[in-house]
């Protein structure tokens, strides 16, 4: 992947690893975590996320998410509106829910490109959102009915600082 680029990785989870990772979620306390082992289908994701970007991923800021977002989200980029996140090298999100589900979700980025449900349901949209270097800035329209569960990854990698793979 080349600096700015964004990526689709068709098939990463099936329709039942998404409804497990959906009850989990609903199960769960705390959707936010930094232990990759904890739920089988997120280290196999996780696992297959380095095969393809064939970069080094870090797990001592790297985590995951697993969010019910019907309410949209604002155009921010990944590295956090406090940039408390500027380690945040690579991103990834899977949609857990069933397109047909709901209405709305499309993800938009400022390069003019969308992402519509049917391109994301499970499969993993990848990309590298970094502020400084303006860098996929991008916001989801709101739910209109139905729920929008979706998989992120918010992921730090050895070696991207000054690389152009991404």
């Amino acid at each position: 992947m080349k600096s700015g680029e964004k990526k689709i990785y068709h098939n990463i989870i099936s329709e039942g690893d998404a409804e497990h990772l959906i009850t989990y979620a609903q199960n769960t306390p705390s959707l936010k975590d930094t232990k990759i082992d904890r739920v089988s289908i997120i280290h196999d994701i996780f696992n297959q996320l380095q095969h393809f970007v064939k970069l080094k991923f870090k797990l001592g800021n790297s985590f995951w998410w697993i969010k019910n977002y019907n309410k949209g989200i604002i155009p921010h980029y990944d590295t956090g509106n406090n940039k408390h996140m500027l380690w945040c090298n690579l991103s990834c999100s899977i949609l857990l829910s069933n397109p047909t589900t709901f209405e709305g979700g499309i993800v938009y980025f400022d390069d003019g490109r969308s992402v519509k449900p049917s391109e994301h349901y499970l499969n993993a949209l990848i990309y590298s959102s970094v502020e400084n270097m303006g860098l996929n800035k991008h916001w989801v329209d709101k739910c209109s009915s139905g729920n929008r569960w979706i998989f992120l990854m918010f992921i730090e990698t050895e070696d991207i600082e000054n690389d152009t793979k991404l």
